[in-house]
């Protein structure tokens, strides 16, 4: 009897021993410590393009900029110009101007007057947007004028996986030009820059009745320009692998 309660004891103690061993907390602690979460690929990207817009809105100045009842479209046209000739890569900074921007009484473009001297970029089209009572939105790839702006998309927005993320047009610039004709244009440069030669396919409805585009953009990935151009003829896309489709 007497062997068995010192067994007992023996073992309780070497039982409390392991659970106030400090080296098997520390063990525990570690394996239950939670894994930390890995950011999404495509948002770091998107971060770090943030940084270098926001960068270049900061760093870009312009000595002096002097305008008297301009129109913000030809205020936008001017500001891109000038931001390529500034910036030391010349891709400068990207704008889209939405088609809302018109004054909703006369459907003209607003104007600004301004006389300035050693002014930043990003301040400058805070300036324009104060001036013509419109907002503003940047985004990893270009800064949007307008009004009503809606959020910008991202994952899981099929544009920005893919050969549209990958397949990029150094430069694009719009004039008066028709969804149809952009369309056919992505679809054909998207093979040429392509490696296995199949690019990507825009498709436009038939019947789609949509507003003239107007933009001039550097450095940037074929699904940014159709996601752009979506906001701007105020369309939907459908994306089926590496074929997109805007309707109304």
């Amino acid at each position: 009897m007497a062997k068995k309660t010192f067994l007992l004891f023996l073992f309780t103690f070497i039982s409390i021993s392991l659970l106030a061993d400090p080296k098997t907390e520390t063990l525990a602690t570690k394996e239950e410590k939670p894994q930390p979460i890995q950011a999404n690929a495509a948002d770091i990207k998107n971060t770090k393009r943030l940084k270098n817009i926001n960068k270049k809105l900061d760093s870009i100045t312009f000595d002096h900029v002097e305008f008297e009842d301009v129109q913000i479209l030809t205020a936008v046209k001017y500001f891109k110009t000038r931001s390529r000739e500034s910036d030391p890569e010349r891709n400068g900074i990207n704008i889209i101007l939405m088609n809302n921007s018109l004054n909703p009484d006369n459907s003209k473009w607003p104007v600004i007057t301004i006389n300035v001297d050693n002014i930043p970029a990003g301040k400058l089209l805070k300036l324009f947007c104060a001036s013509t009572k419109i907002d503003m939105r940047i985004d990893p790839h270009a800064v949007v004028i307008g009004r009503k702006i809606p959020k910008y998309g991202v994952e899981p927005d099929p544009l920005s996986k893919g050969k549209f993320a990958t397949l990029m047009l150094e430069q694009i610039d719009l004039e008066e030009a028709s969804v149809g004709s952009v369309a056919e244009l992505l679809t054909e440069r998207s093979k040429e820059l392509d490696k296995d030669k199949t690019g990507l396919k825009v498709i436009v409805d038939d019947d789609l009745d949509a507003p003239k585009l107007t933009m001039s953009l550097d450095a940037i990935p074929i699904g940014e320009i159709i996601r752009y151009i979506a906001l701007l003829a105020d369309l939907k896309y459908d994306v089926k692998g590496d074929t997109v489709t805007l309707h109304k």
